[in-house]
Formats: C-alpha cells, sequence, structure tokens
C-alpha cells in the first residue's frame, strides 16, 4: 500500500512538473516571439530612417549640382 501511494505522489509531482515546464516552455516561445517582433520593428525603423536621410542627401546633391551648372 505504501509502494502505492509513493508512486501515485511520484507520478502526481511528474505531472505538475511537466505541466509547469510545458507553461515555460510555452511562455518562452512567447518572449522570443515577442523580442524578435521587437528587434526587427527597430531594425526596420533605423534602416528606414537612415534610407530616407540617404535619399534627402541624394536630392539636395542632385539640387546643388543643378544649381552649378
Amino acid at each position: 500500500m505504501f509502494v502505492l501511494v509513493s508512486l501515485l505522489i511520484v507520478a502526481g509531482l511528474i505531472y505538475l512538473t511537466a505541466a509547469h515546464l510545458f507553461a515555460g516552455f510555452v511562455s518562452v516561445i512567447i518572449f522570443l516571439g515577442d523580442l524578435i517582433l521587437i528587434v526587427s520593428g527597430a531594425l526596420l525603423t533605423f534602416v528606414l530612417q537612415f534610407c530616407i536621410r540617404i535619399k534627402r542627401l541624394a536630392v539636395r546633391a542632385k539640387q546643388f549640382v543643378q544649381s552649378e551648372s
């Protein structure tokens, strides 16, 4: 009887641990996905601002060259 009770307790602990591990695994996946979205959004914003500044610089250079000609 003692062996059966101890097996049930061990099985319950394994079940609870597995549930916590699975919940932790899911939360880690969600966290990593959120982190990827944040980093890619920041990177794309930086690239877009850089491209806009390069375009403005090119337009100013073109206007300068045309005004000098």
